[in-house]
């Protein structure tokens, strides 16, 4: 999948200029398109390989989607996605555990699978922002006020030690 990517980088003028030829139209076909190119890989279909490289193109689409100005970029703009991009590491790290005391929690005392998804997102949503407050952006902080008297020592240095661990 790695090649969509350069094929991106290499002709992605070419490629946005012939959306903008094809019209509003087009760009909605393509849209749709490429949302069913990348979600075919979840249908139990038989073989892997092919459902990767489908889904691969449809997920280069919509690539080339975000980065053109038009309806599909102000939705990725849009306050609760970029919430959600905030604490995307967070949701990745806490999914899995919230999910399973959640579900299972939830599931016992309502036997509903709507309460069940219902809770567990708003439960992995609430952990997740909560390491990002608490753990994630002190930490990336720290890092960055740590980067910065490092570089700034490093510059006021005299030249004679640039180079050689102290």
């Amino acid at each position: 999948m790695f090649i969509y990517g350069v094929l991106l980088a290499r002709y992605r003028n070419q490629v946005l200029a012939a959306l903008e030829k094809v019209g509003a139209p087009g760009i909605w076909a393509f849209s749709l398109a490429c949302v069913a190119a990348y979600i075919i890989r979840i249908y139990p279909l038989p073989g892997t390989g092919w459902k990767h490289f489908v889904a691969g193109a449809g997920a280069a689409g919509l690539i080339v989607l975000a980065t053109r100005p038009g309806m599909f970029r102000k939705a990725l703009l849009s306050p609760v996605l970029i919430f959600y991009g905030h604490i995307s590491y967070s949701l990745y790290l806490f999914h899995l555990p919230t999910l399973l005391v959640t579900a299972t929690v939830t599931y016992a005392y309502t036997g509903s699978q709507v309460a069940m998804i219902l809770a567990s997102f708003i439960a992995m949503t609430i952990v997740s922002w909560l390491d990002f407050v608490l753990i994630e952006r002190p930490t990336q902080e720290a890092g960055r006020y740590a980067s910065s008297k490092i570089n700034s020592s490093k510059l006021s240095a005299p030249m004679e030690n640039q180079g050689r661990l102290n």
